[in-house]
Order: structure tokens, then C-alpha cells, then sequence
């Protein structure tokens, strides 16, 4: 898996190439465990992974829970491969999820 990052602010997008599978969702899950510090939002570009596994899902609700004091974790481009996995899981109920990179809008940043 190649992960790409960006950070602005104290945003940090994070996009994954690849399949988020047992060894890389570890392996994404250790790199972002190492940049939550001084964060107060992180992005999770899913338009690149291709398959996500039940390790893949919970590596995605630990950066959940991990930023839910902080500003959040957002989901953006969530391939369609993806998608169907947190719809028939019930995940889509509880990530937030945008489309594209401008659809961040300031109600999207809030805490709830």
C-alpha cells in the first residue's frame, strides 16, 4: 500500500493507494497513529483503495474514535468498492463521508 499525505493547517489528508487488507490497514493504522498530534481534523481519501477488509473497517473507526475529541474524521471520494462494504455494514450510518476535496463545508469541520 502507498499512502500519500498533506497537511494544511491542522488538517491532515490522508490518501491510500491500494487494498486495505489485513497487513495494510496495520500498517495504516500505525501511520496515523503517529500524526494525530497535532491535528485537529483528518481526511481520509478512500478514492484509491480498492477493497477494504473487516481489519481495513477497524482500522477506520480507531482514526474515528481517535479524532472525535478533536475535529473529526472525514471520509472523502470513497470508491464505489468501498462504499458498498459501509453500506452493507452499516458503517455509512455512523463515518461522516464527502464527495470531493470543495464539498468541506464548515458544518462538515464542527464537533458534535
Amino acid at each position: 500500500m502507498t499512502i500519500h499525505e498533506d497537511m494544511n493547517g491542522e488538517v491532515l489528508t490522508v490518501k491510500p493507494e491500494g487494498r486495505l487488507d489485513a497487513l495494510s490497514a496495520q500498517e495504516l493504522d500505525e501511520y496515523l497513529a503517529n500524526r494525530y498530534d497535532g491535528v485537529q481534523q483528518v481526511i481520509l481519501d478512500l478514492s484509491e483503495v480498492s477493497y477494504i477488509s473487516s481489519a481495513g473497517l477497524r482500522t477506520v473507526m480507531q482514526a474515528c474514535k481517535s479524532m472525535k475529541e478533536k475535529g473529526g474524521l472525514l471520509l472523502r471520494s470513497v470508491s464505489e468498492p468501498v462504499m458498498e462494504v459501509l453500506r452493507l455494514t452499516g458503517y455509512i450510518q455512523v463515518l461522516k463521508i464527502i464527495e470531493a476535496p470543495d464539498a468541506v463545508s464548515p458544518a462538515d469541520q464542527e464537533t458534535e
